[in-house]
């Protein structure tokens, strides 16, 4: 899905890059400068999701008063979501594990305990779960026994079929459970042995309960794969690419292994590699030099962050989405043929929903 229109009206038509180049540092460990437009970094920030980098310059003057004010008020609107989110995930595992769903939860609180040591480095809003395709029916009917309500009917035919996913509103808080059993989305190539995820699966301790997380590797395969997303949707993805970086560094040696095994298996090589050069050029960290890539090519390092930071940004040749797809598929053809066959009923499917359902404009703007 798109990122939504109403989140980039304060940057889409200005330039960031002087505030790009801010956050890049602050994000690589570096001490950024200080002096630029208050609110342009607080916005690209905020919808990059790094508002709660803990290396945030302290911004002084008149102009930065009200952009301190929100700063903290976004931060703490972000610890409670996402203090809310945890006790939500253990409360799910628990009505999971009881039904004897096999699962694990993506991204989220969960991911920033491992990767930053806190549950509070960027605000997260949903709950991301992963289900066996086959599990996908009894795990929603165990969700709305536990009080959880189904959203976005009119288009859940499309979530279901294409995106593999379902949406469920938890019971008296602003949070949303996304209920997976596909992490890949039309237009890039699906991993496969989707159950291998869950088989290798860990359990992560957390206040009196013990969650089931992605495994170090998968964890960093998951991180590819979401990169990947927002490139191809064209989403500010700032803090999206650290994760990546963060995923590959915490691996040991023989971890980092394991992953390279696991991505041939997965048939998710090409994704991890396009990632880590996605990563590496727009962010840049000690011991990851910037890595090439044919999609990537002609491309220097601050058009490549551009596109990872401010995608809006006029003059920025991406690569065409088939190119994107063609790559990433590797050398399979029939993969290939397989994956734009969905990318194209995808779209066909929604073009159909928009002409019956609500103006063109209207579709796809979900509660992301």
């Amino acid at each position: 899905m798109s990122f939504p229109e109403k989140e980039l009206i304060y940057v889409k038509r200005r330039d960031c890059s002087t505030q790009v180049e801010i956050l890049r540092k602050m994000a690589s460990g570096q001490a950024p400068p200080i002096s630029t437009d208050p609110r342009l970094l607080f916005e690209i920030a905020r919808v990059n999701k790094l508002l709660m980098h803990p290396g945030w310059p302290d911004l002084q003057g008149d102009a930065a008063e009200q952009v301190n004010a929100e700063l903290n008020f976004g931060r703490m609107r972000g610890m409670l979501s996402n203090n809310r989110g945890l006790k939500l995930a253990a409360e799910i595992t628990e009505a999971l594990d009881a039904g004897q769903i096999p699962h694990l939860h993506l991204k989220g609180p969960l991911q920033q305990i491992r990767l930053y040591g806190t549950p509070l480095f960027k605000p997260s809003g949903d709950v991301d779960i992963l289900v066996a395709p086959k599990d996908r029916i009894a795990a929603g009917k165990i969700l709305e026994e536990a009080g959880f309500k189904p959203t976005e009917a009119e288009l859940g035919s499309w979530w279901v079929h294409f995106l593999g996913e379902r949406h469920f509103e938890a019971p008296d808080q602003p949070i949303f459970v996304d209920l997976h059993h596909s992490v890949q989305q039309p237009g890039l190539p699906r991993p496969r042995n989707l159950v291998g995820f869950l088989h290798r699966a860990v359990r992560q301790s957390v206040a009196n309960s013990t969650l089931p997380v992605p495994s170090p590797p998968d964890m960093c395969l998951i991180a590819a794969i979401t990169l990947c997303k927002a490139f191809l949707s064209h989403e500010p993805a700032g803090s999206v690419a650290l994760d990546m970086i963060k995923a590959f560094e915490s691996l040991e040696l023989d971890e980092r292994d394991q992953l390279e095994q696991l991505a041939r298996q997965t048939g998710l090589s090409e994704t991890l590699d396009f990632a880590m050069a996605l990563a590496t050029s727009s962010i840049g960290q000690d011991g990851l030099p910037p890595r090439s890539h044919e999609l990537l090519a002609d491309r220097s390092a601050e058009t490549v962050r551009d596109m990872v930071f401010q995608p809006w940004k006029k003059g920025l040749s991406f690569p065409r989405r088939r190119e994107i797809l063609a790559s990433l598929c590797g050398r399979d053809l029939w993969r290939l043929v397989r994956e734009s066959n969905r990318a194209f009923l995808s779209n066909a499917f929604l073009n159909v929903i928009a002409r019956t359902r609500k103006p063109v404009g209207e579709v796809g703007e979900t509660k992301r």
